[in-house]
């Protein structure tokens, strides 16, 4: 998906919405035209094209730390969307429900995967570890649900809210729910 919006970033500036395209591109599952990545963008941050653009900026100066980290970790690279995704690629961003750092753990989940949570020391806004943690939670719901786009979504709301929707909804893949 990154790859996508990374081809065309000067579509992307302040005050210029962001239109679908229609591409006479063949797609398999999972894949995205340019047009739908749009689409995304624009639903997911609601309008805000300059925030997208500044976050994205952050995220391109994190690439080149964070990609060797996955890629030696065994998970694709192209994954590293998923800061951005979580936390707008701000390694001290703090969400409502205290997930914490780029990659948004929350304190039970960072702590199953070995980082540091109290009040002395908090290694979910270490890039290294926090990354190195990221991706073997990212790694462990894949071999748990087969795909990445499962292993995606239960990074987002949890591998049991996941496993209870497959169940709830009979269904096998991510496309079969979405």
């Amino acid at each position: 998906m990154l790859e996508h919006v990374q081809e065309q970033p000067h579509k992307v500036r302040e005050n210029q919405p962001i239109q679908q395209e229609h591409t006479a591109q063949n797609t398999r599952p999972g894949e995205s035209t340019e047009g739908e990545v749009k689409v995304f963008v624009r639903r997911f941050w609601g309008g805000r094209d300059a925030d997208f653009v500044v976050a994205f900026d952050r995220l391109e100066q994190l690439r080149p730390k964070l990609e060797p980290i996955l890629d030696s970790e065994g998970v694709p690279k192209q994954l590293v969307a998923v800061a951005l995704i979580e936390s707008g690629a701000q390694p001290f961003a703090l969400s409502p429900r205290q997930a914490r750092g780029l990659w948004q753990f929350i304190p039970e989940t960072a702590r199953q995967y070995g980082l540091t949570v109290s009040d002395q020391q908090d290694e979910r806004v270490q890039l290294e570890s926090a990354t190195r943690a990221a991706a073997h939670y990212l790694r462990d719901l894949h071999t748990h649900f087969g795909d990445w786009p499962l292993a995606l979504a239960a990074y987002n709301a949890g591998q049991k809210i996941v496993d209870s929707a497959l169940a709830k909804g009979r269904a096998s893949t991510f496309w079969q729910l979405s």
